[in-house]
């Protein structure tokens, strides 16, 4: 695996990112990754945003991960869900610039916070072939669609008091266009002891969607 930090630009602001990438002969499928909410101590280096990187490398995925504006060293500041949105724009744009990534098959992964602000990126672009969503909050609550050809994986757990699984079934039900809904036994909003699986999950996802 090759792990590079790297910085790029959302419209004047630099932000940065972690770029991991397989070994070998390239262009691979790709996936950028968000992180849970930037005033509650999300951030790149949040076990499971690393964990699911690690595990895309590892299925010859390249993964970018990075910070929200306002967070590490990421320039600005927090932008409650919308400004975050051309963060996301940006990273996928980063992403597809890569000589090593190949610009059909990427796909977008989001946690919490970072779930709901991927999920209205996914309604804004059809350059996303594959959509992972864990535990995603809602950035805009009374939207009544959400639209986007990607194909879409929801995870939440079972014992989650933040995204309880009726309001995950919710936003899973506003969700338009092929998608799956999985629920954890046992896993709360944070994960606790359950990283690990909810990786593996998405990373099978995004190899089943992104390597066909």
């Amino acid at each position: 695996m090759i792990e590079s930090p790297v910085s790029f630009n959302s419209e004047d602001l630099m932000l940065e990112g972690i770029y991991r990438c397989p070994r070998g002969k390239g262009p691979f499928p790709a996936a950028v990754i968000c992180h849970p909410h930037s005033l509650y101590g999300g951030s790149m280096h949040v076990p499971v945003i690393e964990k699911l990187a690690y595990a895309l490398v590892e299925r010859e995925i390249a993964a970018l991960a990075f910070n929200f504006r306002g967070v590490g060293k990421s320039e600005g500041r927090f932008g409650a869900g919308i400004e975050e949105q051309k963060d996301v724009l940006a990273a996928l744009k980063w992403l597809d610039e890569q000589v090593d990534v190949d610009g059909g098959r990427i796909g977008l992964a989001g946690y919490s916070f970072g779930g709901g602000v991927a999920l209205e990126v996914a309604c804004r672009t059809d350059d996303i072939k594959a959509l992972a969503l864990l535990a995603p909050s809602m950035v805009e609550p009374g939207a009544d669609r959400y639209v986007s050809a990607a194909e879409k994986y929801v995870l939440g757990g079972a014992e989650d008091d933040m995204i309880t699984p009726h309001n995950l079934r919710i936003v899973f039900e506003r969700i338009s266009g092929p998608k799956k809904l999985e629920i954890m036994d046992g896993a709360d909003h944070y994960m606790a002891g359950y990283a690990d699986l909810a990786s593996e999950k998405m990373s099978r996802f995004f190899t089943e969607t992104l390597k066909r």
